[in-house]
């Protein structure tokens, strides 16, 4: 009888990045999927333009309302951060 044992796995070496780095690829992030929720917004729009209430409008609408805030939020901290400790955005 023969067992199958796991592979031995390495474990991810940390990122080299610094947190400042990270949070600006969050940043970038943000927007990305800023971009992509107003494209399934208008692909929702585009099927059926005079009903703004269908339910694909309303959840694109609101992630991208989330979307639009959060990015908002981090860019308006980010660049406060980035003027008080010589930081670059």
């Amino acid at each position: 009888m023969t067992t199958k044992t796991k592979p031995e796995t390495t474990p991810t070496p940390p990122s080299d990045l610094s947190a400042w780095d990270m949070a600006r690829s969050i940043l970038s992030g943000l927007e990305q999927a800023r971009d992509r929720a107003l494209e399934e917004y208008d692909a929702a729009h585009a099927v059926d333009p005079r009903n703004p209430y269908t339910a694909s409008k309303g959840q694109t609408r609101d992630i991208l309302e989330l979307l639009q805030r959060a990015r908002r939020d981090l860019e308006d901290d980010m660049n406060s951060a980035a003027r008080m400790n010589g930081l670059e955005l």
